[in-house]
């Protein structure tokens, strides 16, 4: 029972490790500060290996469908041979604990590892949620800085190297990938392209729209962009009222299930017991 519970906390730290944004300044500031000289990368870079190996030697029907998905959560240096040894491993980990559970093994094992094969998956997609709503929220802000940046004079590149300069977080990284993009050669217009494909997230897509539609009519870019940061604002708005009004809905279930039987337990129970106790006398 050790020995699962080591291979489990093992998998966590993975995940944990797979999860965090190496490239961010801070989370790299701080893991250097920790391990003083790559210790870290060190010793997990056997145990990459090996899962590397392991998805090599079990290779799945859906390489392409997992590059897209890490390159969404900006996991674009994971190999995907890699997740998928994770995934397998995993499931073996979750195999071997359904079978030490006991009497129901055969019901509990196939259950625990098809949990552990979903879990790096699972992660991912959160990061991928995470990732997209942190772009969101820093978009509106995004656009007034490159309505700005136009007002002043500066062109749709210079614009898009000032707010990767003066933006953070996900959003600032996205930009700067595109500037290098327009800096290797690429069109101004495909890297724009490549910005809204690889991201998916729809308000980043009507700005490159806005953007290409001012570069081909010749329309005055800076009014654009702020209407465009209208609409953004407005439509933010109205997602946040529309889920203020749908919290009543989600509260109803634990309210229902959870908070009234509690009350029920604490208050009425004890008054029951009190009045069958006299009646008994």
């Amino acid at each position: 029972m050790s020995g699962l519970l080591a291979l489990l906390s093992g998998g966590t730290v993975l995940l944990a490790f797979l999860s965090v944004d190496r490239r961010d300044p801070v989370v790299a500031a701080q893991i250097a500060a920790l391990s003083g000289s790559s210790v870290a990368a060190r010793h997990f870079r056997p145990v990459a290996a090996l899962l590397q190996r392991l998805g090599r030697a079990f290779p799945g029907s859906a390489a392409d469908a997992t590059r897209d998905l890490l390159a969404a959560a900006a996991r674009s240096h994971i190999p995907t041979e890699q997740f998928r040894g994770t995934q397998l491993a995993l499931a073996a980990v979750g195999l071997s604990f359904g079978f030490a559970s006991g009497g129901a093994a055969l019901l509990v094992a196939p259950i625990c590892a098809l949990v552990g094969f979903r879990l790096p998956r699972t992660v991912l997609t959160s990061r991928i949620r995470r990732r997209k709503d942190e772009m969101a929220a820093a978009l509106p802000d995004v656009v007034d800085l490159m309505a700005v940046c136009t007002h002043a004079g500066l062109n749709i590149s210079l614009s898009l190297r000032r707010v990767a300069e003066r933006a953070s977080g996900p959003m600032a990284r996205e930009m700067q990938r595109t500037v290098e993009e327009i800096d290797l050669g690429i069109p101004r217009s495909q890297a724009l392209q490549n910005l809204a494909a690889r991201n998916g997230l729809p308000e980043l897509e009507s700005l490159v729209r806005v953007l290409l539609h001012s570069e081909r009519f010749g329309s005055q870019i800076s009014s654009s962009l702020e209407t465009f940061s209208a609409e953004v604002r407005a439509n933010r708005k109205r997602s946040a009222e529309e889920q203020a009004r749908k919290a009543p809905v989600k509260i109803l279930f634990p309210l229902v299930f959870l908070i009234l039987p509690a009350f029920i337990l604490l208050s009425v129970v004890p008054l029951l017991m009190s009045a069958f106790q006299a009646l008994e006398f």
